[in-house]
């Protein structure tokens, strides 16, 4: 739209106008895309288990841990 006032000869407000209009739709674009992929990657991201391991993550400690009610886990008061 910006070029477009530019080569119809339109007035310099009525150019300013739609320039402001152009850089603010990008601006809120930019900014909704970002926001959606983090969204994205926060949703996978999840609890992943680690590619090889002799030894259990705490996640998975902590799960197990769950299944044995009152049982008092790692790092739980009583």
């Amino acid at each position: 739209l910006a070029p477009l006032s530019a080569v119809l000869n339109w007035p310099a407000p009525i150019a300013i106008g739609l320039l402001f209009l152009v850089v603010i739709l990008l601006l809120l674009v930019g900014q909704t895309s970002i926001f959606l992929l983090r969204l994205v990657a926060a949703d996978r991201k999840g609890r992943r288990a680690p590619m090889r391991s002799a030894t259990k993550t705490v996640g998975q400690l902590e799960d197990e841990s769950k299944g044995d009610k009152g049982s008092g886990g790692v790092g739980e008061s009583r």
